[in-house]
């Protein structure tokens, strides 16, 4: 016999024991004692999903301020400019994706963010050279942008280019060579620093 059944025997006993009016009023508050009523039941649950999906929204809400916090440090102060961050690079994407035919991929799209400006960037092969346009997404003053270009040539120095920005803070260089470009925007008093890019034709 199991230690259960040896308790069970042992509670029937001792309530066979018991004189009749004590074992009757024992019986009567059993009968008393009814289970939970199924609405409160169901109230006890709705209040138990509730709080479960509150604590699952603070994390979410946690979750989203670190993502922004991170987001926010990658675009980090240098002085009185900005290092950019690269958002979008056409070229990591299939012509599918993006709803294009693969002959116009040549032109290679990438978006930069630094701060509250974006800088939209167009690098197209021209023949043995390419064309850089660029423009600045965002308000501003005055702008201008100084280029250079590593040629990866060692009897050659890096290439260099300046031009200020038009009306729509849009600016073009043509017949540039292959290389590592470095871009820096000027904005009225702010300098934007674009990451290092190749200039070359897709593979």
């Amino acid at each position: 016999m199991s230690a259960a059944h040896k308790e069970t025997g042992k509670v029937m006993n001792s309530t066979h024991n018991l004189p009749e009016p004590e074992f009757e009023a024992l019986l009567r508050e059993a009968v008393s004692l009814p289970d939970v009523p199924s609405a409160l039941r169901h109230k006890a649950y709705a209040v138990a999903t509730q709080q479960q999906a509150s604590a699952m929204g603070a994390t979410a809400a946690t979750l989203g301020k670190t993502l922004a916090h991170a987001v926010s440090a990658a675009i980090t102060q240098t002085g009185r400019g900005l290092q950019a961050v690269l958002t979008f690079d056409s070229w990591t994407m299939s012509p599918a994706k993006l709803g294009l035919r693969s002959t116009s991929m040549d032109t290679r799209q990438m978006l930069f963010s630094a701060g509250s400006r974006d800088v939209d960037i167009r690098v197209t092969p021209k023949e043995n050279s390419f064309v850089l346009g660029g423009q600045i997404l965002g308000d501003f003053g005055v702008g201008s942008m100084s280029l250079s270009i590593d040629t990866h040539e060692r009897s050659s120095s890096p290439k260099e280019y300046g031009l200020s920005l038009d009306e729509l803070g849009s600016f073009r260089v043509s017949s540039i060579p292959p290389g590592l470009a470095r871009l820096m925007l000027t904005i009225d008093d702010q300098t934007i620093t674009l990451p290092a890019f190749e200039i070359r034709k897709r593979n």
